[in-house]
């Protein structure tokens, strides 16, 4: 559990950091830590993407967090189905 919780303030503080710092590199960080997550544990993707997800969207596109909330709704619905 505390892997866990240290797994996930890494990629927010990575979040944070390329958000402050490097505009151009953050969508690839984002795609890396979603790649990450699938080989690491597919398990964790959902909970990775919501963080790389919040993190971008509260630091510079509000309305980049609907669109992204929304695919991931979607994709929560798929798997419970």
């Amino acid at each position: 559990m505390w892997k866990r919780l240290l797994f996930y303030a890494l990629i927010l503080g990575l979040i944070v950091l390329a958000a402050q710092t490097l505009h151009a590199l953050l969508p690839l960080i984002l795609c890396g830590g979603i790649i990450y997550a699938l080989i690491v544990n597919p398990q964790f993707v959902l909970g990775t993407t919501a963080m790389l997800v919040i993190g971008l969207a509260l630091y510079r596109f509000p309305i980049l967090l609907l669109l992204l909330s929304l695919g991931i709704g979607l994709l929560v619905v798929k798997q419970h189905r």
